[in-house]
């Protein structure tokens, strides 16, 4: 595999510790303490998508699994708002202000979001809990809890739309029934750092999770 260089952007606010969204065909990067900037990968000398409509810092962004729309979430303290790339596009196109929807308001401190495979769902991770929000009534679900340290992942399993694996701080990690909001699995502590990341596999019903030592 041939790896190539594309371009360095700078931002004026410093992304780390934000989860940032690469989807293969854009990017988004917080432009500002409150906007974030939506790239296409096909040319990324063009000026970014601006989505404003946060009051606080930004705190994670993804995108959705569709492409007809193509939808993105950005959080913050203050709200979790879904957009419709291609609406805001068209907007921004005949001068008019590109609007997001708000799923879930004051909801706390959102350290990570994923969509469903379905996109019409959110899973928000919260301190120790996933707040699921439903897009199309704009409302918050239910409120999964059960980890006993900050959550830093939340992802739904490409295979079976209706589960969802959680990672924490607390060394472990959970899987749930969305249909019904159970829990169907918890692991054992099984490492000496904190879950950190996870990738689920297209492919095949499989999550790789790392550690904060590397492992």
């Amino acid at each position: 595999m041939e790896l190539q260089y594309l371009k360095n952007i700078r931002t004026a606010f410093n992304p780390a510790h934000i989860q940032i969204a690469l989807d293969g065909t854009f990017l988004a990067l917080p432009l500002t303490r409150t906007t974030a900037g939506v790239w296409s990968l096909q040319d990324l000398s063009f000026k970014p998508l601006e989505l404003e409509g946060h009051r606080k810092t930004l705190r994670c962004m993804c995108f959705g699994h569709g492409s007809q729309p193509k939808y993105i979430c950005t959080a913050a303290d203050d709200y979790v708002i879904v957009w419709n790339i291609h609406l805001a596009r068209q907007a921004v196109s005949k001068g008019n202000q590109v609007k997001g929807k708000v799923i879930g308001t004051t909801l706390g401190c959102i350290q990570y979001c994923s969509f469903s495979p379905d996109d019409k769902l959110v899973a928000a991770c919260c301190e120790n809990d996933v707040i699921i929000l439903e897009i199309k009534n704009e409302k918050v679900l239910a409120t999964v809890e059960g980890h006993t340290a900050r959550l830093t992942g939340a992802e739904f399993c490409p295979h079976y739309t209706s589960t969802l694996v959680t990672i924490s701080e607390d060394r472990t990690f959970k899987v749930w029934d969305i249909s019904d909001f159970s829990l169907v699995y918890q692991s054992q502590i099984i490492t000496a750092s904190p879950f950190i990341s996870m990738s689920m596999n297209i492919e095949k019903p499989q999550v790789a999770i790392g550690t904060a030592d590397g492992q």
